[in-house]
Formats: C-alpha cells, sequence, structure tokens
C-alpha cells in the first residue's frame, strides 16, 4: 500500500529520473498490490520525459496489468514497441552455445551439445545458464541440468505461493501434466479430483487460464503440456 508521503517520495524520484531510462522487471508482480501502478506508469509516459522499459517472463500475465487493448486502462492508447524473446531454433540454439563456449576457450564434444540441445529446447535462459555452467563450474551437463530442474521449480514454488489455498490443485494439475507429457482437461479434472476432491469445471478453467498465462503450460490440440522441458524435470524429482 501507497500513502500520500510514498506518492510524494515517487513523485520526487520521477523528477530526478527526468532523461532517464527506468526499466521494471517481472512487472506481471506489481498486479498483486493494492495500489494501482499502471496508473502510475500511465502518469510517467504521459508527465516526464523518463523512458519506461517493461518486462516480464509470464506474458500472459503482464498483458492482464497493462491492459494495453483496454480501454478503460489507464495505459489504453499509448505508443509501445514490444520485443519478445522466443526459443531459438535448434540450430540457432547450437550456434549460439558454440560461440558462447568459444568466447570461454572451450572445446566442447558434439554429443555434449546434441544432448543440451534435447534437454534445453532452445530457451535462451537454460542455454546461457548451461554454457556458464560449463565454463566456470566445471560440473557435468547431467549435474547442470539437476541443478537447473532445482532451480526452476523454486521459482515455481515461489509463483503458485500467490494462489493461497489453491496452491495445491496448481501444483497437482503441473505434476500430472508432466506425468503424462501433454494432459487434456478430462485427465487433469480426473487427476486432481482422485487426490484433491471435487474441483468445479470453471475453477479447473480459471486454474488451467492462470498457468498458461504464467507461462508454466500451453495448449495444442486440446492437450496441455509444460513449455519448459527442465521444469518438467524439476516436477517430476522435486515437486
Amino acid at each position: 500500500k501507497v500513502g500520500r508521503k510514498g506518492e510524494e517520495s515517487i513523485l520526487r524520484t520521477l523528477k530526478a529520473l527526468e532523461g532517464s531510462v527506468l526499466v521494471i522487471d517481472e512487472a506481471q508482480t506489481l498486479r498483486m498490490s493494492a495500489y494501482r501502478f499502471d496508473s502510475l506508469l500511465a502518469y510517467i509516459f504521459d508527465t516526464t520525459d523518463v523512458k519506461l522499459i517493461i518486462s516480464g517472463s509470464e506474458v500472459g500475465l503482464l498483458y492482464r496489468f497493462l491492459r494495453l487493448e483496454d480501454p478503460e486502462a489507464p495505459l489504453y492508447g499509448r505508443a509501445y514497441s514490444e520485443v519478445r524473446l522466443n526459443p531459438l531454433s535448434r540450430d540457432k540454439a547450437k550456434e549460439f552455445l558454440i560461440l558462447g563456449l568459444e568466447q570461454e576457450n572451450m572445446v566442447v564434444d558434439e554429443r555434449v551439445i546434441e544432448d543440451a540441445l534435447e534437454n534445453l529446447d532452445g530457451v535462451i535462459g537454460w542455454l546461457t545458464y548451461f554454457g556458464y555452467s560449463l565454463a566456470t563450474g566445471g560440473l557435468s551437463p547431467e549435474k547442470i541440468y539437476e541443478k537447473a530442474s532445482i532451480l526452476a521449480v523454486d521459482e515455481l514454488k515461489k509463483a503458485l505461493k500467490l494462489y493461497g489455498a489453491g496452491e495445491p490443485r496448481y501444483s497437482e494439475a503441473l505434476k500430472i501434466t508432466a506425468t503424462l507429457g501433454s494432459a487434456t482437461w478430462t485427465e487433469l479434472k480426473t487427476g486432481i479430483e482422485a487426490r484433491l476432491g471435487k474441483i468445479t469445471d470453471s475453477t479447473l478453467s480459471n486454474l488451467l487460464r492462470n498457468l498458461k498465462d504464467s507461462g508454466f503450460i500451453r495448449k495444442d490440440e486440446g492437450k496441455y503440456t509444460l513449455t519448459d522441458p527442465i521444469l518438467r524435470r524439476g516436477i517430476l524429482t522435486h515437486l
């Protein structure tokens, strides 16, 4: 909660930032605040010379927070440019890894590279983590995958805590999806009810929407799958 003194402090800070670039990372978390940060962002956009860079790893939730297409939202109609970091193609991921390792004066067996491509699926963050760990940590690829999966699950647990009493259902939905590889809506409903009791259709639909908007799952041809192979590995062993 931001009181009057807090608002005055924010305005003074914005004044001092004139001509600067303000970067707000993981901005989707601001939607959980009682304070209308979207109104503050609109104020910055309209009345200051501060350049805004807004980023977030949970793209669906970020859009829900910004509501750029909602005529009633504070940020509606503002001009913006969008940059998306999608997973790299296999060829680009291979090039990314090899060039990065070459910069560290490392030559890695082709089998190690191919194995990394299979396990990391072009996710830029994990490719970077793998290359850095290989170059600086002296760890085996398998140990790097294991450490990465623990990191992924730790971040997942933090995100799921936001759902309070609903957290067990979210965890169960992810476990079912990870175990089956891909799961239908009916399989998820049946599995959750078998472990945790009845769940209404609307509650399950909202749960899946939240997981999708958080970037944890995607829906293809009526089936839900996890978007991140490292996270799937972590869910199967650490959730």
